[in-house]
């Protein structure tokens, strides 16, 4: 039953859990049944002892053909896991950072490739992640994209001020090239994420990510997952009210005069200055 009960709190997945602790359930049976047997002794007949032996030797045989079944499938699963590759894509307004790692958090290959148009730049994305023996890719992307599955342009890059990437869709053109499953949030849930599962806010479930760059982005972890309402956090996109003293009219964003990410990020800086942010 000890050996049972340890294998079963050990191991960390609920098929072997209940399995071994089956297992050591069976055993208990099997320990007071021999209690009974070695009590009543006097009383059961040879040829009932016979039968019950025997019917104890089955449940053992069971019991530990059971056991070993289930620590081969789950050494069998670890070596899976542990062969298993997987892609990860931050697609970002000035570069797409692409790269190869395994369940660990373990980064084995990686390359930088510029963002230009979509022409340009997927060729070399699908180069990168073909023929790598990929069980899946995840995707961070430049927003706003469609997260909906229900809706028809879901995987979709849709109103970006990145005028050449607006209503491309990314996730199906991955999809079609690579033929394996595409996990798809923007670039910086998928940052809040990364933090949360690996990073400084894995010992909280509430957390946000606040990027500042090509554009500003606003990432948010509710009960450790991402949040996304109607369709996912648009924090750079809020009104802000311009100084009157700034020298820069309007902000840069072709849809909002006055929006944080239009004010404050990278390009809007170097506009306002005329140096790189």
């Amino acid at each position: 039953f000890r050996h049972g009960f340890l294998a079963g709190t050990a191991l960390g997945r609920l098929p072997e859990r209940m399995a071994c602790l089956y297992a050591a359930v069976q055993s208990v049976k099997i320990y007071i049944l021999d209690i009974i047997i070695s009590y009543f002794s006097n009383i059961i007949s040879q040829s009932g002892k016979d039968i019950i032996g025997k019917n104890l030797c089955r449940k053992v045989g069971k019991m530990q053909i059971m056991v070993f079944r289930y620590r081969a499938e789950v050494q069998s699963k670890k070596k899976r896991r542990k062969d298993m590759r997987f892609g990860a894509l931050e697609a970002g307004g000035t570069k797409m950072v692409c790269a190869i790692g395994n369940e660990n958090g373990q980064i084995l290959e990686r390359v930088s490739i510029p963002t230009e148009t979509p022409e340009k730049t997927m060729p070399a994305l699908i180069d990168f992640f073909k023929d790598k023996g990929l069980a899946a890719i995840g995707i961070g992307c430049f927003g706003p994209v469609d997260l909906d599955k229900n809706s028809k342009t879901y995987g979709f890059i849709t109103s970006t001020p990145k005028l050449s990437w607006k209503n491309y869709p990314i996730v199906a053109e991955f999809e079609k090239a690579l033929g394996i499953p595409v996990g798809f949030d923007t670039d910086v849930n998928a940052a809040a994420l990364g933090e949360a599962v690996w990073g400084c806010t894995k010992t909280v479930k509430n957390s946000i990510y606040i990027t500042v760059g090509t554009g500003v982005g606003v990432g948010v972890i509710i009960d450790g997952k991402p949040y996304h309402g109607m369709i996912h956090p648009e924090g750079g996109h809020i009104f802000i009210s311009r100084r009157k003293d700034d020298p820069m009219e309007q902000g840069i964003c072709p849809y909002h005069a006055t929006c944080l990410e239009g004010l404050a990020s990278g390009p809007a800086i170097e506009k306002r200055w005329g140096v790189k942010a």
